[in-house]
């Protein structure tokens, strides 16, 4: 979905952020590399960072006399802003080599980040992971970057503890869309992220669109309330998640959120219940023969999974088919295929499971994301 953004909420947005990245003790100023997605490459050109800084591109507007194109204004605030605001550096992303591009492109991101020595990593969750497990396996090398952040996906606990242990730093979340900007952030103290309440109202629903009790799962809708050129009301952004009761150690009063993954992405047990990707992705990348792996749903009682074999195992197919018996409460039948990496969707992201289309919800005026 195209979403118009007005100049208060464009505001709005750059304040979540900044808001977000300072809970996690990043200041202004402080190096950070981002390694976006194979998709910016295609909608933004973003292929890895210019060069060019800020005063060498005001000496071009003087040389070559172009202070009437607008194009170079725009340049010029992305420059102040990459260079001096975030002092931002941006990686290629991994390209056509999937979810395992070799070790010589993993070495190459390890390099530079040994060279850059950013405060703060932020990525796509799959190559951070791969990144952080071609360090352990290489060992002795000081990264020591305090803050690493994920990139438009999840991570599950096993990850987030390779990544710090691989980085020398400590795991943050955070939460948002294109749509919206940043709506919730980690404080470090507590379980789940806490909502910026004065710029959106979080929902979680059930599948009648009632509201879930505390601590359970449903669907997660947001109101904006900063975006007044284009409206969302109960937007329905396509994940599911759940709200945390309780005090925080950290003394924010806001309610705290827990995205458990992509709706599309969610399996039902055998009484109707959410079998999260999260849930799932922790269970299997705890299997020491499981590199990475997706799953698809064929049908409700066919299961297929693609998996990368850590070199030197072999994959344990009844340990699998058990665990999704036992954890559906019902019988399946599972396939297994082998793969050398997992091709990330049309959006640059992978996907850890895809289920069959869940029925929609019957909430009156949610509006749907996408």
């Amino acid at each position: 979905m195209i979403c118009v953004h007005d100049f208060a909420k464009r505001d709005a947005i750059r304040a979540a952020n900044i808001v977000t990245l300072r809970a996690s003790g990043y200041r202004l100023g402080m190096r950070m590399v981002e390694i976006p997605p194979d998709i910016c490459d295609v909608v933004c050109g973003e292929q890895g960072e210019r060069d060019e800084g800020v005063l060498r591109h005001l000496l071009g507007i003087l040389r070559y006399n172009r202070w009437r194109d607008a194009n170079t204004y725009r340049d010029l605030r992305g420059l102040v802003e990459r260079n001096w605001v975030y002092n931002r550096k941006t990686y290629p992303p991994f390209g056509a080599g999937g979810s395992h591009p070799g070790t010589a492109r993993l070495d190459y991101y390890i390099d530079r980040l040994q060279r850059d020595r950013p405060f703060l990593l932020k990525g796509l969750t799959t190559y951070l992971y791969q990144i952080a497990q071609r360090v352990l396996e290489r060992g002795r090398i000081d990264l020591e970057i305090p803050v690493i952040k994920p990139l438009g996906s999840g991570a599950t606990p096993h990850m987030r503890e390779t990544l710090e242990t691989a980085f020398g730093g400590r795991f943050w979340d955070d939460y948002g869309s294109a749509e919206l900007g940043s709506v919730a952030f980690s404080c470090g103290d507590s379980d789940g992220m806490h909502v910026l309440e004065d710029l959106f109202i979080v929902e979680v629903l059930d599948s009648q669109g009632a509201p879930t009790p505390p601590g359970e799962v449903g669907e997660v809708v947001v109101t904006d309330l900063a975006n007044h050129a284009m409206p969302l009301i109960r937007y329905r952004v396509g994940d599911l998640g759940r709200l945390l009761e309780g005090e925080c150690q950290c003394g924010r009063l806001s309610r705290r959120l827990r995205v458990e993954g992509r709706l599309q992405d969610a399996l039902r047990d055998s009484q109707g219940n959410w079998v999260t990707s999260n849930e799932i992705a922790e269970h299997i990348y705890r299997l020491p023969w499981v590199d990475q792996f997706q799953l698809v749903e064929r049908r409700e009682d066919l299961l297929e999974i693609t998996v990368v074999i850590r070199q030197g195992l072999r994959p344990d197919e009844g340990q699998l088919s058990s665990y999704f018996r036992d954890r559906l409460g019902r019988e399946v039948r599972l396939r297994i295929r082998t793969a050398r990496s997992i091709s990330p969707e049309p959006g640059g992201k992978f996907r850890w499971v895809k289920a069959l289309p869940a029925k929609p919800l019957t909430t009156a005026g949610a509006v749907n994301a996408g």
